[in-house]
């Protein structure tokens, strides 16, 4: 029996889906979903995995900036380490005083 993989557009679009989803139920009261958006660096995360697997691990240089990425912002949003412990703040905001990633409330 042959199976189909799952390209990776329609896990992007899977993604885009998700988020699209969240925004809508954000800006119509529906739901509450703060700590979906704590979270979605997460998702970024997945993806990034999921483009190392699919492709046999050949393609490295692309999933794994998005892996470095997406948890340094998961980190940040979980109030692990501050913005200016990064180590490259240079168009973050973090290199003006007073400023950090965090959201406001």
């Amino acid at each position: 029996m042959q199976t189909r993989r799952i390209s990776s557009q329609s896990v992007l679009g899977a993604l885009v889906i998700v988020i699209g989803l969240a925004l809508l139920a954000e800006t119509t009261g529906y739901a509450d979903v703060s700590v979906f958006w704590t979270y979605v660096p997460s998702l970024f995360v997945l993806l990034g995995l999921f483009a190392l697997v699919a492709s046999g691990f050949r393609n490295v240089v692309g999933p794994v900036a998005v892996i470095a990425v997406a948890v340094a912002w998961q980190l940040v949003a979980l109030d692990t380490v501050g913005c200016n412990d990064l180590p490259v703040r240079s168009h973050t905001g973090c290199d003006r005083p007073g400023t950090d990633l965090q959201p406001t409330v």
